[in-house]
């Protein structure tokens, strides 16, 4: 995704800004996570969320990605960042109820995933996702 891959490289970070000014929110009106808390990310993509906040609050994160190539570069990046044990990756979709889904993939974007609809749009690949309950 190069998007992404520009912001990392230019400014350490994507979307920064806004990870910061959630936390700072949440601080403000107490409910901060601490180092006995768990950060739920779906759609984590590659972690651009899920580091941050765990090196910023100490928090553990269940990283959701249904993506296996973006939840391969998550690992990665959690661990690569010392962050491997404090990040759970889990590869699913998220949904009202267990069963499977059609993922719709960007061909240009790493990030551009969606849930297959009538809406999708024309040039991405395609990729079937589970979902499924997960106990933390």
């Amino acid at each position: 995704d190069t998007g992404v891959a520009k912001y990392l490289y230019s400014d350490g970070n994507y979307q920064g800004s806004e990870v910061h000014g959630l936390l700072a929110w949440l601080r403000h009106h107490g409910r901060a996570p601490t180092k006995e808390s768990w950060v739920i990310d779906v759609g984590a993509n590659i972690g651009t969320t899920s580091v941050p906040v765990a090196h910023e609050t100490g928090a553990r994160v269940l990283a959701i990605e249904p993506i296996d190539d973006n939840a391969r570069l998550l690992r990665l990046n959690a661990a690569q960042n010392g962050y491997g044990e404090r990040i759970v990756c889990v590869e699913a979709a998220v949904a009202e109820q267990p069963g499977e889904v059609e993922m719709v993939l960007s061909l240009t974007n790493s990030g551009g995933a969606e849930i297959k609809s009538g809406a999708a749009r024309q040039g991405f690949g395609e990729v079937t996702a589970s979902h499924r309950t997960v106990k933390v």
